[in-house]
């Protein structure tokens, strides 16, 4: 569904737009006198209303991406039911066994890729050495 509206090369959300012709109409049913004096206020509101809207929406949405996506242990929890403090170190602390564990197998990749590089070197050093004798 499409949010904003574009006016005047100005974008409003349809939602505030809606709002101020509702309050303008209930303005010039209840107070029909102010309402040309009420007009122009309510053209201005539209701009930082709109603004103001259009925040809280990616705010909102912004906080909705990262509950979806927080922690991966949290996901795993049903969410029926909560649990204790005992129930919750257990998991705490078998998450940070697997995450030490890939840890662990991450070092000794970079070990594994730092040593075949170091001897690639090595082995191409000598060929460097015997040309600069010749």
């Amino acid at each position: 569904m499409k949010t904003k509206v574009n006016l005047l090369g100005m974008c409003f959300d349809w939602r505030v737009l809606v709002g101020l012709v509702a309050v303008g109409i209930a303005i010039a049913v209840l107070a029909p006198q102010l309402t040309l004096s009420a007009l122009p206020l309510l053209l201005l509101a539209a701009c930082p209303l709109s603004m103001l809207l259009m925040m809280v929406m990616m705010n909102r949405m912004d906080k909705d991406s990262m509950s979806a996506s927080s922690h991966p242990l949290v996901n795993r929890l049903p969410a029926s039911k909560p649990l204790g403090r005992d129930e919750q170190l257990a998991q705490l602390r078998e998450h940070l066994q697997q995450l030490q564990t890939q840890q662990e197998a991450i070092a000794h990749q970079i070990n594994t890729l730092e040593q075949s590089e170091q001897r690639s070197f090595i082995s191409s050093s000598p060929k460097v050495v015997r040309t600069l004798k010749e």
